[in-house]
């Protein structure tokens, strides 16, 4: 006889029954072990490791920490000895691009810019656009500031939005018309190179534009707080300019006054030289002047095409 209920199920009694609720006692919150002597410290000497198979790694994460901890003559050491040992062949090392920026940032805290400097002499393999900055503000304080200035026109043909280029330019300017290298953004006029004062104009008062016409997340906080003291930190300078009688308008009428009627501006060297600028390549003055001048005439041209209301046309 067929079963009277075929889909009846029979369950046990405790299958519905609840588990105890699982307690997590509570922990100590964690805190993380500062290690200032990690294992990769542990080898007898530099150029022993970097011929041992996994020794060029180990030998990168003892000057990272290095230099993470301020150990900045300690880490240079070892970068100059990677670097050495990686140009002769002896290791498998095949690229130390890496290496030679960390070793020049590392001459710059320790204050061996002559170190530093030798090191961005040397046959560059790459167009990273990070590289070409780092040249700008190293030749800089190294006294080079026709360097200086061409490695920051390379940068900003390849970075046109990055308002920093504009900032160290004005800053190079301004150093070099002191006869200092130094950032402290101080303006002492000397006559003959005031035109470098001009062009510190224009480039700063083009680093404000730029700046503040990026896209900013002003609503969040940190993003705020660094807008506004970068801004400050522009306007500081752009004020310091002005009051010393720096004024673009003046470096756009000079450059206007050179070109001849259907041709292009060709500076020539007695010129430059009468202006105060005889330590700048001519091409890059000729292009400092055509980017200002075309950012110029494109702010306009959306000006002019930018939206409007029926009731303000």
């Amino acid at each position: 006889m067929a079963d009277d209920a075929p889909f009846s199920f029979e369950f046990d009694d405790d299958v519905f029954v609840t588990k105890a609720e699982r307690i997590i006692p509570e922990q100590p919150p964690y805190v993380a072990k500062e290690e200032t002597d990690g294992w990769f410290h542990k080898f007898d000497d530099y150029e022993s490791l970097m011929l041992e198979r996994h020794g060029p790694n180990q030998l990168k994460s003892a000057i990272e920490h290095d230099y993470f901890h301020k150990r900045y003559e300690k880490a240079l050491k070892g970068a100059l000895v990677f670097i050495e040992i990686a140009d002769t062949g002896r290791s498998k090392v095949t690229a130390n691009r890496e290496m030679i920026e960390i070793a020049i940032h590392c001459a710059v805290r320790a204050n061996q810019l002559d170190v530093a400097e030798k090191l961005l002499d040397r046959p560059q393999t790459t167009i990273e656009p990070g590289n070409m900055l780092v040249q700008a503000r190293v030749y800089s304080l190294c006294g080079r500031p026709d360097d200086a200035l061409s490695a920051l026109i390379r940068y900003h043909k390849l970075r046109r939005s990055d308002y920093h280029a504009w900032h160290l330019l004005a800053t190079i300017m301004v150093n070099n018309s002191n006869n200092n290298n130094n950032s402290s953004g101080g303006v002492v006029v000397v006559e003959e190179n005031n035109m470098q004062l001009h062009i510190a104009h224009a480039a700063i008062q083009r680093a404000i534009k730029t700046m503040t016409a990026s896209q900013w997340t002003l609503s969040i906080d940190h993003v705020r707080r660094r807008y506004e003291r970068e801004l400050e930190e522009l306007q500081t300078l752009g004020r310091s300019i002005t009051e010393h009688q720096g004024n673009s308008e003046l470096f756009f009428t000079w450059m206007e006054q050179q070109q001849q009627e259907g041709s292009c501006i060709l500076l020539s060297q007695e010129q430059l030289t009468s202006k105060g600028l005889h330590a700048f390549h001519r091409e890059d003055i000729e292009y400092i002047y055509e980017s200002c001048i075309k950012y110029q005439v494109d702010q306009i041209d959306l000006e002019e095409n930018e939206m409007r209301n029926v009731k303000d046309l």
